[in-house]
């Protein structure tokens, strides 16, 4: 199928760098050496704990999230975030701040979790803090929810943006915890979608990460490098 062998090489083409060893301590696993000389060279160089960590990472992302599936399956991963994607374009779209009343119906709703919500302490929470302070409450949520919706239609630093927006989604679900018509699998989604979109890094197939990624892998900024390994 032409679109699987488009995400494939686009994924080859993104992984170059960690296929072919471009991390810092290549060298060092190409000259096998003793502990006692090991730790000998890693004191004279004076490694830092920041490349350390950067080094250990890089160990745990060698093989990548598998990408020698079935086409169906590589479709399924874009079609996670798509709807990723439009699940938060629709939350943004239905409480922004220029509806009537403004951010639509999530002032009905905050007083629906005061009512039903079961969690010890939290409908006292949204009744004295989230309530009072609605104007910031929907701003944060509108400006949120856009923002997610425009990185993942793009493709861009998709795997740090999937556990971003699990978050979020995590924040909701516990607010609907408890209310009428809100079952169980109506708020799984919420965390689980994000999550999927964000770790089958479809970024790296289709969108920004493509490109993106090769540059970022060989940048001397050690924290654009983590991005680039471990954000796409």
């Amino acid at each position: 199928m032409p679109m699987a062998s488009f995400a494939r090489r686009s994924l080859h083409s993104a992984n170059a760098g960690l296929v072919c060893g471009a991390d810092d301590d290549g060298a060092a696993r190409n000259e096998p050496m003793n502990g006692h000389a090991a730790g000998k060279a890693t004191a004279a160089a004076g490694v830092s704990a920041g490349d350390r960590i950067e080094r250990a990472l890089a160990r745990l992302d060698r093989t990548g999230p598998g990408w020698n599936l079935p086409a169906w399956i590589l479709i399924g991963f874009l079609g996670a975030r798509a709807v990723n994607a439009y699940m938060w374009y629709w939350g943004a779209s239905t409480k922004h701040p220029w509806l009537d009343p403004p951010f639509g119906w999530l002032g009905s709703w905050l007083r629906v979790e005061v009512e039903h919500n079961p969690i010890p302490g939290y409908p006292w929470v949204v009744e004295h803090v989230l309530i009072p302070n609605i104007q910031l409450v929907g701003w944060t949520g509108f400006v949120v929810e856009a923002y997610l919706a425009l990185v993942f239609t793009l493709g861009f630093v998709t795997r740090f943006h999937g556990w971003l927006a699990a978050l979020w989604g995590l924040n909701i679900a516990i607010g609907n915890v408890g209310a009428p018509r809100e079952p169980i699998w109506a708020i799984l989604p919420l965390v689980v979608i994000p999550l999927l979109a964000g770790e089958s890094r479809s970024g790296r197939m289709i969108g920004l990460d493509a490109g993106l990624r090769p540059r970022l892998l060989v940048s001397r900024n050690r924290w654009l490098r983590l991005l680039g390994r471990h954000g796409m």
